[in-house]
């Protein structure tokens, strides 16, 4: 019981990162009620790809997706996979350190009235959280330790804030599908988890019905959380269209005026994004490190980290407020990787996961237009 409980809750930390700070503004443009009903179909299908990796991860006795992608399709397969994997990381890496700069300086000007540049911002967050990266999972560990518990009490603590500011005729405004549809990608990454399947497997120990039950409650959490911040945001916020994450959340402060909203909304935001990029950096650290045979020393890990943070912070300097567009850009690698692939893996099984295959393919196909259409 224990392991299947540490099981959902590995996919509910997994799972909820810093694209539930990107959900409001892409959704805004559509409406709460649109925006809903697309999330909650892309809710359905993630879980169902999930499922569909986890079939073929206990099958196979797969230790990653890059070994089952070898087991299932050779070693050209595995390189993509690989590749993919890279560019998702890297994409990621970016879209997190562009956003938690964006959000340090303006919380710097906010309270403190010290106005400082975002890639400045960037290169003193990279020199000491790469710093913390670099240094290895244990402090990671201690740091998610302490970061989680407080990241989920300063969300529940912001929702009650909001939500008597929240406006019925808000929620229920009229959008349009054409914007709503937009928001697919951000939706489809804020459910990805599915990296972490083939560990879960072996870890409950390839029981398909743990495993099974895992996904589905891992997935259901966050789901629920979502539909609770979207609609204390966009409950608040008029529908409307929103150049940027932190335009957004200024507006949503500015509306409901209430400088406790604005301190719990604000220290939500950077530590979510903070807790993300730890997550996110040790995994593109620990890919390189592997993937480039860097010895495991002081100079090697210096190596690992220039290659690990550079791209990221190159990202930043041209793209000061780049997280939404960076996170559209990811989509397209993390539809791939978790809708494509579990796709591929059972098309020629028996009819009910060849038909759940199919269905995740033809959304992949459109998630994928949709991202390339956006950008």
């Amino acid at each position: 019981m224990s392991r299947f409980i540490g099981a959902i809750l590995l996919i509910v930390s997994s799972t909820i990162g810093g694209g539930i700070i990107a959900l409001p503004p892409v959704s805004a443009q559509g409406g709460f009620v649109r925006a809903v009903s697309l999330m909650t179909g892309v809710w359905i299908v993630m879980t169902l790809s999930g499922l569909l990796l986890a079939k073929k991860s206990v099958e196979r006795e797969a230790t990653s997706i890059a070994d089952l992608a070898k087991k299932s399709f050779g070693k050209p397969i595995q390189a993509a996979v690989w590749f993919v994997t890279l560019t998702l990381l890297y994409l990621i890496a970016a879209a997190y350190t562009s956003g938690v700069s964006t959000f340090f300086a303006n919380a710097l000007a906010q309270n403190f009235s010290f106005h400082v540049s975002s890639p400045l911002v960037a290169i003193v967050f990279l020199l000491i959280f790469g710093g913390v990266v670099s240094c290895g999972i244990r402090w990671i560990d201690l740091a998610t330790k302490v970061l989680l518990p407080i990241k989920i009490g300063l969300l529940l603590c912001a929702c009650a804030l909001l939500l008597p500011h929240v406006a019925g005729q808000n929620l229920l405004a009229a959008g349009s599908w054409h914007r709503a549809l937009g928001a697919a990608p951000y939706f489809l990454c804020a459910f990805g988890y599915h990296c972490v399947i083939p560990s879960l497997c072996a870890y409950t120990g390839n029981s398909f019905k743990r495993i099974y039950a895992a996904v589905i409650t891992g997935t259901t959490v966050p789901f629920l959380i979502y539909l609770l911040w979207l609609a204390v945001t966009l409950g608040v916020a008029p529908r409307g269209e929103f150049s940027s994450a932190s335009v957004f959340l200024n507006t949503l402060i500015d509306l409901t005026g209430d400088n406790y909203v604005a301190v719990f909304v604000r220290t939500f935001t950077n530590i979510t994004m903070l807790v993300s990029f730890l997550a996110i950096g040790l995994a593109l650290f620990d890919f390189l490190r592997d993937g480039l045979n860097r010895q495991n020393n002081y100079m090697g890990r210096i190596q690992t980290a220039l290659a690990s943070f550079g791209l990221p912070l190159a990202f930043t300097v041209f793209y000061p407020d780049g997280f939404l567009i960076a996170l559209r850009y990811s989509s397209i690698f993390a539809t791939l990787l978790m809708l494509a692939l579990p796709a591929a893996l059972n098309m020629r099984e028996k009819p009910w996961p060849r038909a759940i295959a199919y269905l995740c393919a033809g959304v992949a196909i459109v998630i994928i237009c949709v991202a390339i259409k956006g950008l």
